[in-house]
């Protein structure tokens, strides 16, 4: 019966990435002046005259490299990128980071800079975040993103930096205690926040761990496949009834955000497949094809293609 779950699992996802998800991108995401929209309504229109922002380009980019590595399907490379530019402008990226971003005393990322480089009053990203010069979303990125440079560019300055990542994970913003992230701190990491995040949490479980592969430090790789499956256990937390996970909850109040953000669902989604393959547990197969129940259900729009 696993097996038979596992292989309905793998056909329904691979259909939903092609035919839905990916298709989706390239029937209504490119901009024949250039680029890609950057905002489609619920309708499936075009918003016009609105903003192109890097990070939608980012992930667009990067998601369909990853589709044709994986697929070999020109349709994919052709909505990506052919050439060596993007990586020559990863590795000035990096250089920028580690140059201007890295607090060398405190070993963490400041989160966030003016366009020349200048300190600002406002770090937040969004509203809903602290102004706090530390925060674990933006290290959780870096990570990502150092971790993806490392596995095509064996650069020794990269590789201590993404250790320096890793440690400060383990060390700073996983919680061994709680097997919780803590979120947000001063630039002399004082904690500002119990605040929990069910989505970054099993987030954070399967990217630690990917992270320590990519490096190959055998005790790196063991700490943090434990930190992934204690995440991934205390997260169970955040799951309702129905497959689908919270979004935050406030310990000093004990107020729940109930709300179910797309984003958390697929991240819940992987992480509890990753911590599965790694202990073996069926319980976290079952949280798995729970979240893909959900997402299914809720998530998917069945009518206009991609997810709500």
């Amino acid at each position: 019966m696993e097996k038979d779950n596992l292989l309905l699992l793998k056909a329904e996802l691979e259909n939903e990435l092609q035919e839905n998800i990916l298709a989706w991108w390239m029937k209504y995401s490119p901009d024949p002046g250039g680029g890609f929209h950057g905002h489609i309504d619920h309708e499936n229109k075009v918003v016009e005259r609105a903003g192109k922002g890097a990070v939608l380009n980012a992930r667009i980019l990067w998601t369909f490299s990853a589709a044709y590595r994986m697929y070999k399907r020109p349709e994919y490379l052709n909505m990506a990128s052919g050439d060596d530019y993007p990586l020559k402008k990863a590795k000035g990226l990096f250089r920028d980071l580690e140059a201007h971003a890295l607090d060398r005393e405190n070993k963490g990322y400041t989160d966030a800079f003016s366009r020349d480089w200048k300190a600002l009053e406002d770090l937040r990203l969004s509203e809903k975040d602290q102004n706090e010069s530390l925060t674990m979303n933006t290290h959780l990125h870096i990570l990502e993103a150092y971790g993806n440079l490392y596995r095509i560019w064996k650069d020794p300055d990269l590789k201590k930096a993404l250790e320096n990542l890793i440690q400060l994970f383990l060390e700073k913003f996983v919680d061994r205690e709680r097997k919780q992230l803590n979120l947000f701190f001063d630039d002399h990491w004082t904690l500002k926040s119990t605040l929990i995040s069910y989505g970054h949490n099993i987030e954070c479980s399967w990217l630690l761990h990917e992270a320590a592969e990519i490096l190959g430090d055998p005790e790196m790789i063991s700490d943090c496949t434990q930190v992934a499956i204690e995440m991934a256990s205390a997260n169970e937390t955040g799951l309702a009834a129905d497959g689908g996970l919270h979004y935050e909850f406030f310990p000093e109040t004990g107020d729940l955000d109930s709300d179910k953000h797309w984003w958390s669902q697929a991240e819940a989604l992987v992480g509890y497949f990753n911590a599965y393959q790694l202990s073996g547990e069926e319980n976290f197969l079952k949280r798995s094809l729970g979240s893909w129940a959900y997402i299914k259900e809720q998530i998917i729009d069945h009518k206009l293609g991609e997810w709500y």
